[in-house]
């Protein structure tokens, strides 16, 4: 779930939008999210008593977020790193390969378990246009293949360098 705020600048007289957080709740339940918007004001010093209205998943909040500077500059940062990683299927081959050896050093060092259905392979996907869902898997799937991502990027930049060198 992603929450965005939107109030007003009493100074400036200006309407701002800030995302607040995005948090994993189990199920879509009005009291699931009640509890999880709950926590997610309070621990901002926030109280669900402040809120004046509410807005659900969709394409017009999509469009909202859009226009909100963080979450505008969150998404096209994202489309970038999408894009130069999976223009390239030997970049996706290194992604897939870095994945897998982090994955093995973590199961060496006890840092993860194994078992059936756990540590699977996993992959960059583009978000729909008008899901927070689709979104959110793309965000988590970076923050879980960050060191792989880094490796395919430093293997990219030493590619760059050599081809700089070279020419």
């Amino acid at each position: 779930m992603v929450l965005c705020l939107r109030y007003v600048d009493n100074k400036l007289g200006e309407v701002i939008e800030r995302l607040l957080g995005v948090v994993h709740v189990g199920d879509i339940t009005s009291l699931t999210l009640k509890v999880a918007i709950e926590k997610l004001l309070g621990a901002n010093s926030l109280t669900l008593s402040s809120v004046r209205g509410q807005g659900y998943d969709g394409a017009s909040n999509m469009r909202v977020a859009k226009k909100n500077v963080d979450c505008s500059v969150l998404f096209y940062s994202l489309a970038i790193l999408l894009n130069v990683i999976a223009s390239s299927l030997k970049r996706k081959d290194i992604l897939r390969e870095k994945q897998a050896e982090n994955v093995l050093k973590a199961l060496q060092k006890g840092e993860l378990v194994s078992g059936s259905g756990l540590n699977q392979e996993k992959g960059l996907s583009r978000p729909g246009d008008t899901r927070w869902e689709s979104h959110f898997k793309t965000i988590f799937s970076v923050f879980d293949l960050f060191p792989s991502i880094l490796d395919v990027l430093d293997a990219l930049m030493s590619l760059v360098n050599f081809v700089m060198e070279v020419c």
